[in-house]
Formats: C-alpha cells, sequence, structure tokens
C-alpha cells in the first residue's frame, strides 16, 4: 500500500501531465487557428478592395442607395414636385447642353463652410398646392483636369453639387432629399457635363445625366435617373406627420455604359 506521500506525487505527477497535454492542445489550436483568421482578414480586405475598385459593382451598387434616406410604410399624405432640371434623354443631347465636358477627378473641398452652401435657385416648376420653396443646401467640389473634351476651361474648376432642399407644406418645413443626388467618389476619375453659374464663380451639371465614371478607358454611367424610384420621404417638422415625395422624373435608357473614352470623344466632335 502506498503511503500519503507517494500518494501525494503521484497526484501532482497526474496534474502536471494534465497540464503538458493542455498546453499542446492549445499549441495545436492556435496553429490551426491563426492561419486561419489571418486568411479571413486577408480575404475581408482583399473583397473591400474590389467592392472599391471593381466597376461592376460600383455600377450595380452605387444608385439608389436608401441608406441616410427616411423610409414610411404608411405616410400620411403624398405631393408631387416637378424638379427643375433639365433631363437628357441620349448621350446627343448630354453633350450639347453642356459648354464642358471635361475629364478628371473630384476632391472635396477643404474650406472652412465649404461642405453646406445655401442657394435658393432651385424652385420647382411646379408643386402640389401649399407647397412653398424655401432653399437648397449643396456643397463645392474641386475638379482637377486632366483633358478637356469639350469647350475652354482651366484646370482646376470648382463644381457644385444639391443635396437636399427645404419646403414647408401648410406652414410646416421639412426637408427634401434630392433624388437626383448620388456621392461622387473621392479621387475617382470621371467625365461631368458642366455649365458656368449665373454667379461665374464655380460650375453646375449640365443635365440630369451627367457624369461618367472612368475605369480603364472604359465609361460607366452615373445616374439615379436610370432607376424608376423617385419617392422621398419626409417629416414635417414640428408635426408626427409624415409625407412621400413623387418628383416624377422619366428614366433614362442606358446606352452608355461600356463606352470607351475614344468613343466618347468621336461622338463630341
Amino acid at each position: 500500500m502506498k503511503t500519503s506521500d507517494e500518494m501525494t506525487e503521484i497526484v501532482f505527477r497526474k496534474m502536471a501531465i494534465n497540464e503538458l497535454k493542455m498546453k499542446e492542445r492549445r499549441r495545436k489550436i492556435l496553429r490551426t487557428a491563426v492561419p486561419l483568421m489571418l486568411l479571413l482578414v486577408v480575404a475581408a480586405v482583399s473583397f473591400g478592395v474590389w467592392v472599391s475598385y471593381n466597376p461592376e459593382v460600383i455600377k450595380q451598387s452605387f444608385f439608389n442607395d436608401k441608406q441616410g434616406y427616411l423610409t414610411v410604410e404608411n405616410p400620411d399624405m403624398e405631393i408631387d414636385l416637378e424638379l427643375n432640371c433639365q433631363v437628357s434623354m441620349n448621350l446627343d443631347e448630354m453633350i450639347e447642353r453642356a459648354d464642358v465636358i471635361a475629364r478628371g477627378k473630384l476632391f472635396n473641398r477643404k474650406e472652412e463652410g465649404s461642405d453646406n452652401l445655401v442657394n435658393t435657385n432651385n424652385a420647382p416648376l411646379s408643386a402640389t398646392e401649399g407647397v412653398e420653396y424655401k432653399e437648397s443646401i449643396g456643397g463645392l467640389y474641386d475638379f482637377k483636369i486632366s483633358e478637356v473634351l469639350k469647350g475652354d476651361v482651366n484646370n482646376n474648376i470648382i463644381v457644385y453639387k444639391d443635396y437636399s432642399d427645404i419646403y414647408s407644406y401648410n406652414g410646416y418645413e421639412f426637408t427634401y432629399v434630392n433624388p437626383l443626388y448620388f456621392n461622387h467618389y473621392t479621387g475617382k476619375e470621371y467625365v461631368l457635363f458642366l455649365n458656368k453659374d449665373e454667379s461665374e464663380e464655380y460650375y453646375i451639371f449640365a443635365s440630369e445625366p451627367n457624369t461618367l465614371l472612368v475605369e480603364k478607358d472604359t465609361l460607366y454611367l452615373h445616374s439615379n435617373i436610370i432607376h424608376d424610384d423617385f419617392y422621398r420621404y419626409a417629416k414635417l417638422e414640428k408635426t408626427d406627420l409624415y409625407i412621400k415625395i413623387d418628383a416624377n422624373l422619366p428614366i433614362f435608357e442606358d446606352n452608355i455604359t461600356g463606352m470607351t473614352v475614344a468613343e466618347l470623344k468621336d461622338a463630341i466632335k
């Protein structure tokens, strides 16, 4: 029969053996898990880069992004607006209405307050009775031009974009997110169709559509009017009422995506 000291020694020996086995298991798990985790990280980063730079993904997911837009299942009322914008129905009209067509990159302006510019030149052509236009909120962007395709323009110009419009309905204000607005990718290369603003201080988009993304000399049309959903929702301030707003815009049939820059130049001549 083993003495108490021998029994104690056996117990401690088994505990030490079990600890060694546990350490070995942890090492095996780490040897398997770490490479798998690294693989997942690399895959996630690669996918992010692919999404950011793959023009087909951009083309499919860029427009009508509802993120940031208010959505309401059962609005209390609906109003109609006829937006004050020129809509071109084909490439020839886009070219004709633009005084300047240029290729380059857009960048956010760094000056304080430049990303919130108020103007009052965007009143709708018509609206539901009781709707009154107040003002528009937009921003200024630096457009660094690498090539001029039409017109006479400096290499660096300022471009204005509308974000949203302020209206009132029977005395209650609401903010209307412009259905034509979409976010340009900063630093990406575009062909823009522009006109000089009446103030002569910056350029505005000539008509809708007005933006072509350039990826490896191939063009991709960027515009919300290639979709059929122009509804936006808004809440009347100081009330619990929600409205549905229909801009009544036509649909543009995209026969531009896939063209090359050389083909666009031929069309401009």
